[in-house]
């Protein structure tokens, strides 16, 4: 599929066409990964964690002796 490259304040920007985006879990505001790898340029759709997730895979032991450590 091929589109256009736009000027967008002082970067470029690609729309993403919305057979594309039909087909991958994209939508306004998605918080993506953008890198390079010789000629192309990669997007990945990056997963917001939420707090309790990151809270829940906390091993309360050792975060307990390391806020010990900051708070001496």
């Amino acid at each position: 599929m091929e589109t256009v490259v736009k000027k967008w304040g002082n970067s470029l920007g690609v729309r993403i066409p919305n057979t594309i985006v039909k087909e991958m879990p994209f939508e306004d505001g998605s918080l993506v990964e953008i890198n390079s790898n010789h000629n192309e340029i990669i997007i990945k759709r990056k997963q917001r964690i939420k707090l309790p997730t990151l809270l829940k895979n906390i091993n309360k032991k050792i975060f307990m002796q390391k806020l010990k450590l900051v708070l001496q």
